[in-house]
């Protein structure tokens, strides 16, 4: 490649779509932690009021509590079923950002490699042109004659 700033410009670009995925992996991994513990409330606010009707039941109560306790239980149970295929999907878009993040790590981390080839090579061809000018210049000096070249003795 002639042009080192196209090289650039594509590892700054495959960094900057790292960065942006690292970010949605964040995101989703807070979502994630959210959602447990939104569904940990929602259980442990179920045990408890579960051990309220066993206890209230055990004690005795009439129709009407016993309704509304077997409603609001249902509810509860409802919640938690939703929090969970919530938190089940969840997962999965985590596990999608996860994939691209590693993707695009993997991109930029190939790139870098192909730059830092490309500076290396890029500098053993400079050193060989300076070791050139060098050795063109130390036998201009000597007479200009190099190696038995025929031509200048005659």
């Amino acid at each position: 490649m002639k042009d080192p700033g196209r090289l650039d410009t594509i590892v700054e670009l495959a960094r900057q779509a790292e960065d942006k995925s690292a970010r949605q992996l964040a995101g989703a991994e807070n979502k994630r932690t959210a959602d447990k513990q939104q569904l940990e409330q929602l259980q442990a606010y179920y045990d408890e009021y579960a051990a309220r009707f066993e206890a209230a039941s055990n004690r005795g109560m009439n129709a009407r509590q016993l309704n509304d306790f077997q409603i609001f239980l249902g509810n509860l149970r409802q919640a938690i079923d939703q929090k969970k295929r919530e938190l089940d999907d969840t997962e999965k878009r985590l596990n999608a950002r996860r994939r691209d993040w590693v993707d695009k790590h993997q991109r930029t981390t190939a790139l870098d490699e192909v730059q830092a080839d490309w500076r290396t090579q890029r500098a053993r061809e400079s050193e060989r042109r300076e070791q050139r000018l060098a050795d063109d210049r130390a036998g201009a000096r000597c007479g200009g004659v190099q190696g038995g070249d025929k031509r200048h003795e005659e």
